[in-house]
């Protein structure tokens, strides 16, 4: 949602579309868009973490192959 948000506006911005959105529209999304991020708890998820630990496996898994 918050994609094809963010693209109307951009192509307004360059020129390939003549309007953006309502005001209506932009309060639903951005009312949804906080409510969503504050109710799941989405501002705390450790994506970083995560990261490095896909980091961490593909080195293990490159040194692995290389020492064979």
């Amino acid at each position: 949602m918050l994609v094809v948000y963010h693209s109307r506006i951009a192509y307004v911005e360059y020129g390939w579309i003549d309007t953006a959105w309502s005001s209506d529209i932009d309060k639903f999304v951005s009312t949804t868009f906080v409510f969503m991020v504050m109710w799941t708890g989405l501002a705390k998820w450790p994506i970083y973490p995560w990261y490095k630990k896909r980091q961490n496996k593909k080195k293990r898994e490159m040194k692995a192959s290389a020492s064979e």
